[in-house]
């Protein structure tokens, strides 16, 4: 499977545990820049990809895009406070139950991002993997 690889800005799956040991989901939205791009910097955290955005915003560069997406998920599905701090703790969002209701959340974003910015190429990684 040829899975496309784009330096940009991507929203991950998170699976959570409480102390009891139920499962939740969030939605990680960050940046790969680096040499792997957003697929080697899901990988290495462990997040399935949902969505990654290719290009910058307005050529304004991805730590902006990142920015904006984090105002759009903030304002959508709010910020949830975790029990505990890892990296890149701050760049979760939401709690969701099922992983299809956090896709659906995540297509909430993309689609409010897409209408500041329709010039951007978004990958649904669901879509190229199932």
């Amino acid at each position: 499977m040829n899975i496309p690889n784009i330096k940009g800005c991507y929203i991950g799956l998170r699976a959570e545990f409480q102390k009891d040991l139920s499962v939740w989901y969030s939605l990680k939205i960050g940046e790969g820049k680096g040499k792997g791009g957003i697929v080697q910097r899901a990988n290495n955290q462990a997040l399935p990809l949902l969505f990654g955005i290719e290009g910058v915003l307005a050529g304004i560069g991805t730590d902006r895009t990142e920015k904006i997406l984090h105002q759009i998920a903030r304002c959508k599905i709010d910020q949830y406070k975790t029990a505990y701090k890892y990296s890149g703790s701050t760049e979760n969002f939401g709690y969701f139950k099922t992983p299809a209701e956090a896709y659906r959340g995540a297509k909430a974003i993309i689609k409010e991002f897409s209408d500041i910015d329709p010039e951007n190429k978004i990958i649904d990684y669901r879509k190229i993997c199932a």
